[in-house]
């Protein structure tokens, strides 16, 4: 029960850790912002200034109307005569600039290297836990045979066993 309760107050704490990571990071970032993708990325579209309805802007606020990041991107290419700013390369990029009254930022992060992130981090986090397993039932770090009974050298791949197990 005890062992239960130590597990529960450190997930509660990793969990404040990241809300408080999450806040700390979004602080610095405009407060109007939207996540959307387009073309394989994921696209955090920011904004600041004033929608004007007169000046066929796209308003980000508003789902109805709202085309889309992918859309928004080549607007913003559309006028890349207004001091349009745009940086792409292995599907990253940025773009940004102002239409009218709007200035808009659009930061581009494609999808496979999010796989990649995540991909590294489930086969490390596998590793770990394997051989933690291993230490702690006594089985050879190397091919994960049974050693509780062995002496010197794993019987499968010949690894000296570690003293003290």
């Amino acid at each position: 029960m005890r062992r239960l309760g130590w597990n529960t107050l450190a997930l509660l704490s990793i969990l404040l850790l990241l809300i408080c990571l999450w806040s700390w990071a979004r602080s610095y970032f405009p407060h109007n912002s939207r996540f959307d993708t387009a073309d394989g990325r994921l696209l955090i579209v920011f904004w600041e200034g004033r929608y004007m309805p007169n000046y066929n802007m796209i308003d980000p606020t508003d789902d109805k109307t709202y085309p889309g990041g992918g859309a928004l991107w080549s607007r913003l290419q559309d006028f890349r005569a207004n001091g349009i700013e745009e940086h792409d390369f292995l599907g990253f990029g940025t773009i940004s600039g102002p239409i009218v009254s709007m200035r808009y930022h659009i930061l581009a992060i494609p999808f496979w290297f999010l796989a990649l992130i995540a991909a590294l981090t489930a086969t490390a986090v596998f590793r770990r836990r394997r051989h933690r397993f291993r230490v702690q039932s006594g089985h050879c770090l190397k091919c994960g045979y049974d050693l509780r009974e062995s002496k010197n050298n794993c019987p499968e791949c010949g690894t000296a066993i570690p003293a003290g197990t």
